[in-house]
């Protein structure tokens, strides 16, 4: 099973989502995830939520990035998701 569950929002004929796409499957070497597509002309929630936003990228449900999309902020983004998570602070 993949370490990472990546999901990319997206419409068709969006050149900046192709190339979303690409700069995803060049980390493939590095990082080990499974993309899902999400079409948002699919659904008229996300077409309505998104429509202005696309691509988005989410990384297992979190790590979100979105607008100017490049290789830098995607790696980031993969190294925040292997950080173990944060514990809560208590106000006690």
């Amino acid at each position: 099973m993949a370490q990472f569950h990546v999901r990319l929002y997206s419409r068709p004929d969006c050149s900046v989502c192709e190339q979303a796409a690409a700069l995803l499957e060049g980390l493939h070497s590095d990082f080990d995830f499974q993309v899902e597509n999400v079409n948002i002309e699919e659904d008229p929630a996300l077409k309505e939520r998104l429509a202005n936003q696309v691509p988005v990228i989410t990384i297992n449900g979190g790590n979100r990035v979105a607008t100017d999309i490049n290789e830098e902020r995607l790696r980031r983004a993969f190294k925040r998701a292997l950080q173990p998570p944060t514990p809560a602070k208590s106000d006690h």
